[in-house]
Parts: C-alpha cells; sequence; structure tokens
C-alpha cells in the first residue's frame, strides 16, 4: 500500500515486502510484481503530472541521459533531483543483452538510500504516464477515441493511463503481427474496458499532407511509429477535417506543376485502358486522369475525402470502393495501378505493404503497370544518436519526423500553439527502401521497368530525394 516518508515523497511499499524486510533497514527493494501490484495509472500520472509541474517551475534538474560504450552497446543513465522533495536519483538500462532497469533514489537530507526498484515494469509505466498528461493538456476536451501503432508493453501502458485522464470511447490498434494487435484488443476490453478493435493498417491522409509542409520549407525526412492521442471521425487520420482543409493545406501539390507531369505519364501507361488509384482522396491525380479520357476507378479508406473530391466537377462520374487498398478487390482488371504521394507508407507494417503488391498484381492485366511515388528515407540526416528530423519550425509550429531504423517504424509529429493554447498529433508510417520495394514487387510477379527522380524522367541517382517507380505485370499472366 502506498506510504509516506518523512520527506513528504509518497512510495509504494508492498505488504509482503514490509514483512520480509529487516526493520533495522531503511531501504526500499521492489521488482515487477510490486510495482504491478501497487503502482495503478492515477498514481502514475499524478506522480508525472507533479515532476513536469517541477521542472517548469524549475524544481527539477534532470540532465540529459549519459551513455557508456560497452562493446556491443551502452549502458544509459538518466539522473534527477528534485530539491523540494529532498530526493535525487538515477535510473541506468543496457542497450544489449536487455537486462533489467534499475532505478535508485536516495535523500539530500540524510544521504540514505531510500528505494531501489528493479525490473522491466516501471519504465513503460511512467512513459505511459508521461503521454497520458500530454492528451490530457493539449486534446480538445472531453472523450477520445484513440489510435495505437503496435502491441507491446508500451502501447498498452500509453492507453492504461490515458484511461485515468480521459473517458476512451474507442481504441485502434495495429501492429506488426496483427494477431498481437487482436489479443491487445481483447486485453484492453476485458481489463480496461474500453472498445478496441483490431485493424491491418494505419493508413492516414496526413502522410501526403506532411510531405506537403515539407514541400514549404525545402526539407523532406522520414519518421517512426508511436501513438496518435485522438482520431478526428469515424475516418481516422482522413477525418473530416482534415479532409475539409487538405486541398487548401497541400495547395502545392494541385499545381499544374506538379499534377500534370504525374498525369501525362499515368495516361500514356494506362493506353486506353482502365486506371486504378489506391488511396483516391479527394482526386487531385483522378480528375485530370478521369478528364484526359481514362476510366479511373479508386480505392480509399475515407469517406469524407471521398465526399470532397465528389463535390468537384467531374467528381461523379469515378467510381469509388470503400476500404483499405492493401486487401481490398473491386471488379475488372487495369492497364495501370498507382500509388502516390508517399501513400505507400501509410501502409504501417511489412506484411501490408507486400499484400498491397499482391493486391494490385491481382487487379493488373497482363501488360499492365503498377507505379508508386514515393520519398527515399533520409536516415543521412540524423545526427549520431538522435532519431529525429526538423522539418518545420515556427513560432506557432514545430514539426519533426521520427525514424526507428530497427523497425522502420516512422511518425510525423506536430506542436501548434495558438493563442497560448497547445495541440499535439503524431502521424504513423513505414518507411519503405527502393530496393525493399522491388522485392516486394517480386513476390507478387511483377518486374521493375523503370525508376525515375520524379515525373518529368530525370535519372534516380544516390542522391535523389525521391523516386517513381513502374513494375510491370508480365504478358501472358492471369489475373
Amino acid at each position: 500500500m502506498p506510504a509516506r516518508h518523512p520527506t513528504g515523497t509518497v512510495v509504494l511499499v508492498p505488504s509482503v515486502l514490509s514483512r520480509r524486510r529487516d526493520p533495522r533497514v531503511s531501504v526500499l527493494l521492489l521488482d515487477d510484481d510490486d510495482v504491478r501490484a501497487h503502482l495503478d495509472a492515477p498514481t502514475a500520472v499524478r506522480a508525472v503530472r507533479a515532476a513536469l509541474l517541477a521542472a517548469h517551475h524549475g524544481d527539477l534538474e534532470a540532465p540529459p541521459r549519459v551513455r557508456a560504450g560497452l562493446g556491443d552497446g551502452d549502458l544509459v543513465v538518466t539522473a534527477g533531483h528534485l530539491p523540494s522533495r529532498q530526493l535525487f536519483g538515477f535510473r541506468s538500462y543496457d542497450t544489449f543483452v536487455g537486462a533489467e532497469q534499475l532505478v535508485a533514489v536516495w535523500s539530500t537530507a540524510d544521504g540514505r538510500l531510500r528505494a531501489v526498484v528493479h525490473g522491466a515494469e516501471l519504465g513503460p509505466r511512467r512513459t505511459g504516464a508521461i503521454g497520458a498528461v500530454a492528451v490530457d493538456a493539449a486534446a480538445r476536451p472531453g472523450p477520445v477515441r484513440t489510435a495505437l501503432v503496435g502491441a507491446g508493453p508500451q502501447a498498452w501502458t500509453q492507453l492504461w493511463a490515458l484511461c485515468a485522464v480521459r473517458e476512451v470511447t474507442e481504441a485502434v490498434v495495429v501492429a506488426r503481427h496483427h494477431e498481437r494487435a487482436v489479443a491487445f484488443a481483447r486485453r484492453a476490453a476485458d481489463e480496461l474496458g474500453v472498445a478496441a478493435r483490431a485493424v491491418t493498417s494505419a493508413r492516414g491522409g496526413h502522410r501526403r499532407r506532411t510531405r506537403s509542409r515539407r514541400a514549404e520549407n525545402g526539407g523532406r525526412g522520414g519518421c517512426q511509429a508511436q501513438y496518435r492521442p485522438a482520431m478526428d471521425d469515424e475516418d481516422g487520420y482522413f477525418g473530416k477535417s482534415v479532409a475539409a482543409t487538405y486541398d487548401e493545406s497541400s495547395a502545392e501539390m494541385f499545381a499544374a506543376d506538379a499534377v500534370d507531369p504525374a498525369v501525362e505519364v499515368l495516361t500514356r501507361l494506362a493506353d486506353r485502358g482502365r486506371a486504378l488509384e489506391l488511396g483516391i482522396g479527394t482526386g487531385r491525380i483522378a480528375l485530370p486522369l478521369a478528364g484526359r479520357g481514362v476510366p479511373v476507378h479508386g480505392i480509399d479508406m475515407s469517406r469524407a475525402m471521398v465526399a470532397r473530391m465528389r463535390a468537384k466537377p467531374g467528381g461523379d462520374g469515378i467510381g469509388v470502393t470503400i476500404g483499405d487498398f492493401a486487401t481490398t478487390r473491386v471488379d475488372g482488371t487495369f492497364s495501370v495501378a498507382y500509388l502516390v504521394f508517399n501513400t505507400i507508407m501509410n501502409l504501417t507494417s511489412q506484411q501490408a505493404q507486400v499484400a498491397c503488391f499482391r493486391n494490385v498484381a491481382a487487379h493488373l492485366e497482363p501488360g499492365g503497370c503498377f507505379v508508386i511515388e514515393v520519398m527515399v528515407p533520409e536516415l543521412r540526416k540524423l545526427p549520431p544518436g538522435q532519431n529525429a528530423v526538423p522539418f518545420h519550425v515556427s513560432p506557432t509550429r514545430w514539426a519533426f519526423d521520427v525514424y526507428d531504423v530497427a523497425t522502420q517504424a516512422m511518425s510525423s509529429n506536430y506542436v501548434d500553439v495558438v493563442d497560448g493554447h497547445g495541440t499535439y498529433e503524431s502521424i504513423p508510417f513505414r518507411y519503405v527502401w527502393p530496393a525493399e520495394l522491388d522485392l516486394m514487387a517480386q513476390l507478387a510477379g511483377l518486374r521493375l521497368r523503370e525508376r525515375w527522380d520524379g515525373w518529368a524522367g530525370a535519372p534516380f541517382t544516390s542522391e535523389s530525394h525521391r523516386h517513381v517507380s513502374v513494375w510491370e505485370k508480365p504478358a501472358g499472366e492471369g489475373g
């Protein structure tokens, strides 16, 4: 049960530990079982909120972490000092064998060691509580819907802590292994009472929007998948609020010099046949392509984005199937299928990206082509020891991409402050290399035909920041 030290700091004292502890020893030794039994979400959130406020008021000293190289990995130490509570301590963990973490706390009043926590449970609970405090401060008031990328311990504690500050009306989870997402959703319903569902894709409209922000500032980037506090509505990342302003926020990508070269290439590849657009959105490419006389059909998850296209001249003449473009089938075959503006990265697992290639191959007629336009991951921009690349900095917006180079997970993150009110969102993606796309194409029975640095057909080189790639389904093969 919680107990209060003379310093005023709340600590967790398991009853079994208090019985076995030598009364002459004042140190609390806690393990994962103790943490699970006594550190609930409200307590974790209160502690983290207090620490963040202390840092804001200058009462918490927490210098950058220190790494000691040990051959195959590092021993990492983080330290902190809370003068008002007369406490200081450190946390230590490794990066090579996954050993138990160690947290130790001392009193500045008498120099005595007060508590030691060992194991793997405390860290994720602390990080989850940090996320919950951020959501509570930045998200609009009231209940939230949330999406999580990943189904591991950290994803669980994010949702666990969020439930302590907001009513969660729905949780959507996606993971590289779908069965883990299913198990996560079941656990969330059973233990947290949250209506949760597993999906196969975290596809969202912001990848295209993110690219437009980079273009405005002469930059590009990659990311790491994490957690988005709340989605706008039933269309998730492609919600009504995004659809309402999408064309305006991506205005330079709707300009003739951005659209016309793409439409020219796709018209030539269609060769009087049908075209299939994956992620048709508001019709940026589909409408002018249809205007060239190419019959276009689209697949998209977002009814809101499609409704925006329908409201435009010619929009009602384009057929659209609502669904996940990695798996959704439509009638007939096509001369060309295309996936532009980095949208392949909205599929946040390699499994989903491979499924997309196979789905396209099944729709192509023999000799048909699959076209992808996507950025080249910018890992060379990452300084040693860092995983973030900023692509927009202004007095009211800070935007940055985060990479996990081990998993190719990524996220685009936005912090906006307007009139003293701050908002934060994180949108997940998975970056993919050109050679990896070629292998996915081979698995689907396609072969590389062309690769350019952009729609104008410039040569693709090691210095290229993006590529337009064309794979062909060999003639004589059925669907």
